[in-house]
């Protein structure tokens, strides 16, 4: 059923709160990335990828608490140029994960196609802050998400899952998959309820994925490493 949908505010101990279960949902996908990132942290580094996977959990723990605090409870606080900062964090974050894996692919692509992809993973992020910076359309990270989440996450999430011993890539490729449906939710306005709407069920799909992400992460980082060539 689609529907168009807006929660009330609250007020909690004398503050307004806008959004308040679409910002409690943005906050627990902060939490467990910032608890994914604390936990894998402690895993000694045994290749290049691993601080491209680790951060990639504390960045996108920033771009989530930002998205939930300023892009909806207290947005009424601050202008709209305010959620460039939560959208620009959540576009590094997925291209830190892009590029690990990338990075992890090396050894079962030619070279020359292997550089070609990382060097468009390079060029891309510059490219995409400056856009998102000059139109400000939260499109702009929808449609990087589908690239990035989705395309780039699947394929060489499969492509190391069926070439490597790594089964971590398995829950990367699952990722992948719970990445489609939530997008299809968020772009489709798929809402049930003023108190959960199409935001919401996103955000609690986002937090079901980044806990695989992080048991897939912790799997790679506990087996040995993809070989250098």
């Amino acid at each position: 059923m689609i529907i168009s949908l807006v929660q009330s505010s609250i007020v909690l101990l004398g503050i307004q709160i806008n959004e308040p279960v679409t910002t409690l949902t943005d906050l627990i996908v902060a939490v467990i990335c910032l608890y994914a990132y604390l936990k894998l942290r402690k895993i000694p580094a045994t290749q290049k990828s691993h601080n491209y996977y680790l951060y990639f959990f504390f960045v996108m723990a920033i771009a989530s608490a930002m998205g939930g605090l300023i892009g909806h409870g207290f947005i009424y606080l601050f202008n709209k140029y305010w959620v460039y900062p939560g959208w620009g964090a959540s576009i590094i974050g997925i291209n830190l994960l892009t590029k690990a894996l990338i990075h992890d692919s090396r050894i079962f692509l030619k070279q020359k196609v292997w550089k070609a992809i990382y060097l468009i993973n390079i060029i891309e992020l510059p490219v995409l802050l400056f856009m998102l910076s000059f139109y400000m359309k939260f499109m702009l990270v929808i449609l990087y998400s589908v690239y990035g989440l989705v395309l780039i996450t699947g394929i060489f999430s499969s492509l190391l899952y069926f070439n490597s011993s790594v089964k971590g890539y398995g829950f990367f490729m699952l990722s992948a998959a719970f990445t489609t449906v939530t997008i299809i939710i968020f772009v489709n306005e798929l809402n049930i309820h003023p108190w959960f709407n199409q935001a919401d069920m996103g955000h609690v799909l986002l937090a079901v994925n980044s806990y695989f992400l992080y048991t897939g992460t912790e799997k790679i980082f506990s087996s040995q490493p993809v070989p250098c060539i």
